[in-house]
């Protein structure tokens, strides 16, 4: 229910938004606890409004099977919401407002912006690239080191916005059901493979015109080239000439795997 994977990737999000922000390899403890539980609460709420498609599209999870009830489920939301408010007990006032606001974009996605044409990817992309954001905000980031977080945060929303489209086309039928509009739905497969691709394309550039225009380390420009565009390259060419079934679900997997090399390139961007 809070799928806890997500949630210590979204908490290990702060490292490489603090190495850009500081020049340091630090994960602050306090609120990467706090990222890891508001994201839960997100994952769950999400969850409890997804229960149409999700008996489609992924009927083993807990609230499509029955394994919890709602109550359950809205029980556990709030547990995490306030142990993510506890944890973050004596935080600045900057950072409490952030995480407001993040918890409330959450909710609002979940209620009603999950349904709205190209606003729901761009949403998603938004809430995930924040934590670049949020680590100018723990760090104080100098001007020079705000432009290193901009830039990091361009390339995460471009990669969540191309993933979000993968997802659509991968729960199409459930969506439908639900009376979502995606990009899928509304302009049909071939068009929302080739936003996704031209999303993942742009973060490609991004990423290299970040490397001149920042000054970013060999090491960078090794990681992102060799475990991040190639993989990209190579997933987006196995949608083009291998369109077999299932091939979307794998796609969306490893792009996924793909944020982890990212991270990584992006902290050694900052410590670099």
């Amino acid at each position: 229910m809070m799928r806890p994977l997500n949630g210590v990737i979204a908490a290990l999000t702060l490292l490489p938004a603090v190495a850009l922000g500081s020049g340091r390899l630090y994960l602050p403890p306090r609120i990467a606890i706090a990222t890891f539980f508001i994201a839960s609460c997100g994952y769950i709420i999400n969850d409890l409004f997804d229960f149409r498609a999700d008996k489609i599209n992924k009927p083993e999870r807990p609230f499509p099977a029955r394994k919890l009830s709602a109550w359950e489920g809205i029980n556990g939301a709030l547990l995490c919401l306030v142990l993510g408010a506890v944890t973050l007990a004596g935080s600045d006032i900057a950072i409490w407002l952030f995480f407001a606001a993040f918890v409330v974009g959450l909710f609002l996605y979940s209620f009603r912006i999950s349904s709205w044409l190209v606003v729901a990817n761009f949403w998603v992309a938004t809430i995930c690239s924040s934590a670049f954001l949020l680590g100018g905000l723990i760090t104080h980031a100098s001007p020079m080191r705000q432009g290193m977080l901009i830039a990091a945060g361009t390339l995460t929303f471009l990669y969540h916005f191309g993933r979000e489209i993968i997802k659509d086309i991968e729960d199409v039928e459930g969506d439908r059901v639900a009376g979502r509009r995606t990009i899928a739905i509304v302009w049909g497969l071939g068009f929302a493979r080739c936003c996704a691709a031209t999303a993942f394309g742009l973060m490609i550039a991004t990423s290299y015109i970040s490397y001149f225009a920042c000054g970013l380390s060999t090491t960078y420009l090794l990681l992102i080239s060799l475990a991040v565009s190639l993989p990209i390259v190579l997933i987006f060419a196995g949608l083009v000439f291998r369109k077999r079934e299932g091939n979307i679900k794998r796609a969306s997997i490893a792009l996924k795997l793909v944020m982890i090399p990212a991270l990584v390139a992006l902290t050694v961007a900052g410590i670099g």
